[in-house]
């Protein structure tokens, strides 16, 4: 599958039938996607996210009204229970961590690989970098390379692109680096980001604007 190869309503029930669903599970989907509200409609614009979309409408049978809740669906649909487009199985986690963990530890990775490069495409060694500085701010002790292989095979959140370990969309590295900013006890921390976004340039701003909008 081409993660980053874009589709539209036209394509999505040929794509549907190539994920083996049947006519009446497909019409369903496809008037639920039609249902959906047009912010969650405009993330859903490449094969994989049109595939976690059906997993989660499978799993809990309701649309996701905002992109936060279609984001957070899917974290539990594929860190938890079960993929809806092959039925319930449990997902065994090759780091050892709780989920809760996993979500802690790659929002961080989320929030200092925007901070320090901003950018969602990673080289193996920027990687690297960012989990090593992630597991010093949430004392989280997992191995990067295993973690990377997880966030890669299980959670499915990112996606390896050529030499690069890259989000599967530029909107979910933003949600948790929201989420990321939102968990955060440490009054100052979060005095000190929001005062920063009024003293640095333009091009500096830009690249918080789209996690501040979640």
């Amino acid at each position: 599958m081409y993660v980053w190869q874009k589709i539209d309503s036209k394509d999505h029930s040929a794509f549907l039938s190539k994920l083996g669903l049947d006519t009446a599970r497909k019409d369903n989907l496809i008037s639920a996607l039609s249902a959906a509200e047009k912010q969650v409609k405009a993330v859903i614009d490449t094969p994989l996210m049109l595939t976690l979309f059906v997993s989660v409408y499978t799993d809990v049978a309701i649309i996701p009204s905002t992109i936060p809740e279609f984001f957070e669906k899917i974290f539990h649909v594929l860190a938890e229970t079960h993929d809806g487009t092959k039925g319930l199985f449990v997902r065994e986690k090759i780091t050892g961590l709780t989920h809760g963990d996993i979500r802690e530890v790659f929002s961080c990775i989320s929030y200092v690989s925007k901070e320090k490069l901003n950018k969602s495409n990673l080289t193996d060694d920027e990687f690297e970098d960012c989990a090593i500085e992630a597991k010093k701010i949430t004392g989280i002790n997992v191995n990067p390379k295993t973690l990377k292989t997880e966030l890669v095979e299980t959670i499915c959140l990112l996606a390896k692109d050529g030499i690069y370990t890259s989000y599967i969309h530029n909107s979910i590295q933003d949600f948790y680096v929201a989420y990321f900013i939102k968990s955060q006890n440490d009054v100052d921390f979060i005095k000190g980001f929001y005062e920063s976004m009024h003293e640095v340039d333009v091009a500096s701003y830009t690249k918080w604007q789209e996690a501040i909008k979640f």
